[in-house]
């Protein structure tokens, strides 16, 4: 489940995201690149933590948690609330589709605060200076936003 947002004027593309549902396992290939490794690690580590705390450690079912996994809008179009609208849409297709909660890995600043604002709750947080990948530290060097905080919310009409 994605959205593109374009220019009407120039047909540009502005912005984008993509949407899984939260059952879905990422690719296996994208585990063989090397420069993703830690970043999917970190990922795969705040769903464990949530799934522990909030689904008794399983999985949750296909249908049933609206995973916004990315998005981002042109630096030229950034401050039009287009993430926001972005959000919205992809709420209402998460709704439509009868999914019954969304939840985002928020990395940055304003996403944390964009996604605040649409009602979604921190469940499970992790520093960046602190997080340890394979006896590293990867994001240790990660400046302005202290952590990485999966969110969530319910879906309802």
């Amino acid at each position: 489940i994605s959205l593109v947002a374009r220019d009407i004027s120039t047909g540009s593309l502005v912005g984008s995201s993509i949407h899984l549902d939260m059952a879905t396992e990422n690719p296996p290939a994208a585990r063989e690149l090397a420069w993703l490794a830690p970043g999917l690690a970190l990922l795969d580590e705040l769903d464990h933590r949530y799934a522990a705390d909030f689904f008794g450690g399983q999985h949750p079912r296909p249908g049933e948690v609206f995973h916004l996994c990315w998005g981002a809008v042109a630096a030229r179009y950034q401050g039009r609330h287009i993430d926001q609208t972005m959000v919205d849409l992809s709420l209402e297709l998460a709704l439509a589709r009868e999914f019954r909660t969304a939840v985002v890995e928020a990395s940055g600043l304003a996403s944390q605060h964009i996604f605040r604002k649409k009602g979604f709750v921190e469940r499970v947080e992790i520093p960046y200076r602190s997080y340890v990948y394979q006896g590293q530290r990867p994001f240790a060097s990660v400046v302005g936003v202290p952590s990485i905080i999966l969110m969530d919310r319910p879906l309802t009409a």
